[in-house]
């Protein structure tokens, strides 16, 4: 399939213990698959090349609706307790 786990030394986003983060490389493009494992709001800072990513958001606001989608704008994302957010960055090749 093409799909890549990018190196722990590649800096895509910055959080704390209390967010995994998992960056993958595709055919498609580049992406971040992001997992708030607390009960809390918790802030990521993403570096610069995700700060105008594709955004995929799982959370308790969505209930059983399909994900919110949209775009992160900026250089650090929000996340609500317990959410699951993928970001992907298009490939230019």
């Amino acid at each position: 399939m093409g799909i890549r786990k990018v190196s722990p030394d590649t800096p895509l986003a910055h959080g704390s213990s209390a967010v995994m983060i998992q960056g993958y490389s595709t055919p498609r493009g580049r992406k971040i698959l992001l997992v708030n494992k607390t009960n809390r709001d918790k802030n990521v800072s993403l570096s610069s090349e995700f700060q105008s990513a594709a955004s995929v958001t799982v959370e308790e606001a969505t209930g059983d609706e399909e994900p919110r989608a949209g775009k992160t704008g900026a250089s650090e994302l929000k996340m609500a307790p317990f959410a699951v957010t993928i970001l992907t960055i298009q490939c230019s090749c």
